[in-house]
């Protein structure tokens, strides 16, 4: 059992836990964990500086939640015409026009399906890559999805 001994740093007492660094090391996530002397002290002593580069290096590296992007058929285009979205995305593809319309992938990785008037189609990005896209019914409208 480690050897637990009182420690004053700044007027405050706390306890010194001899390899809570290394314990701390093990529990953090990956994007936290840095050597123990990049970290500060700032007076609270290198097991305090620890626990506190755990809770603020965790909070860091969350991972950015999923986006909705929308792309507006408008006057037979896809507007924008070309987008980037991050894996887990959601595109939404609204349809301004009168007609109806699809958004197809030309290697079929996505299909909306007819999106009517006024309605909404969605895919959720999950394969990495440049996505071209037509719509069936129109063909000569075309539209890039980019993944990354």
């Amino acid at each position: 059992m480690p050897e637990i001994l009182p420690q004053v740093y700044t007027g405050m007492t706390s306890l010194y836990i001899p390899h809570a660094a290394q314990v701390a090391h093990h529990l953090a996530p990956p994007c936290a964990v840095r050597s123990r002397a990049a970290w500060p002290s700032y007076g609270v002593g290198r097991t305090g500086a620890w626990m506190a580069a755990l809770v603020l290096g965790a909070a860091s590296c969350r991972a950015p939640l999923p986006r909705a992007h929308v792309i507006t058929i408008r006057g037979f285009q896809y507007v924008p015409a070309s987008l980037t979205v991050a894996l887990g995305d959601t595109v939404l593809w609204k349809n301004a026009d009168l007609v109806p319309h699809t958004a197809t992938a030309m290697q079929k990785e996505f299909d909306t399906g007819g999106i009517e008037s006024k309605a909404l189609g969605q895919f959720v990005a999950t394969d990495a890559g440049t996505h071209q896209y037509v719509c069936a019914f129109h063909p000569t409208m075309r539209g890039t999805l980019i993944v990354r």
